[in-house]
């Protein structure tokens, strides 16, 4: 409105009639500018909520990347654990033999004096019933205690 229309309006009394038009618009503009201020807003936490989506995504792949190395670490350490338990059955087997061989050396070291002290023995008894035996044919005096006494 120009001013001319404004003075025309007043002189009339229809001035209320000219702005009562501009005063709708104004109310629609302020309702439309509401709107749109209100969009944004929520266009604003749109993008908010996604930007913590996004950060949820990248935490999450992180997460499933640790997990991974750590299912990796689980999976190497039960390779090794069944190694070992190979090696341990060799080892017990091993140790199964050894204790054989040892079971059989102990018996052995328990027959061996045994026989030893017995083939002494005999060899000793031997020698004793020899040496009578031989003192009797080369000796010529009696074995029952009496001497001959040269005098």
């Amino acid at each position: 409105m120009t001013d001319d229309e404004i003075s025309d309006a007043i002189d009339n009394g229809d001035i209320f009639e000219k702005t009562k038009g501009i005063l709708l618009a104004y109310s629609d503009k302020k309702a439309l500018f509401e709107d749109v201020k209100s969009r944004r807003d929520e266009l604003f936490e749109i993008e908010k909520v996604i930007r913590e989506l996004g950060e949820m995504f990248v935490d999450l792949n992180n997460l499933v990347l640790s997990q991974g190395e750590m299912l990796d670490r689980i999976e190497a350490n039960v390779e090794d654990a069944v190694d070992y338990a190979e090696k341990a059955k060799q080892n017990v087997k091993g140790a199964r033999e050894l204790q054989k061989r040892a079971r059989k050396v102990g018996s052995l070291q328990a027959v061996f004096p045994v026989a030893f002290v017995h083939i002494l023995v005999i060899i000793q008894i031997r020698a004793v019933q020899g040496a009578t035996a031989l003192t009797d044919e080369l000796w010529p005096y009696p074995s029952d205690g009496a001497y001959a006494t040269f005098e």
